[in-house]
């Protein structure tokens, strides 16, 4: 990885496209930190899910089996 530090910010198109595709429980080579400021999320870490209501900070270690699923609440997801 070249950037130290990347940012993302899903929105709500990103978000239902990821939503659509169903993504695999994965394993990243770097941390990650996710910060929800609206809607809410399921989210699976080590095969244990959970569900995250805005506001929210979740931060997946390196090697860690995770997905994440966007959930709309009234029409938008969690960004």
């Amino acid at each position: 990885m070249d950037d130290f530090i990347r940012t993302y910010q899903p929105g709500d198109e990103n978000a239902l496209a990821t939503d659509h595709k169903s993504r695999d429980h994965h394993v990243n080579e770097f941390e990650e930190l996710i910060v929800g400021v609206e809607g809410e999320t399921e989210h699976f870490i080590d095969f244990k899910a959970g569900v995250y209501k805005a506001p929210f900070v979740s931060f997946i270690t390196q090697g860690k089996v995770h997905k994440v699923k966007p959930l709309p609440v009234e029409g938008k997801y969690c960004i």
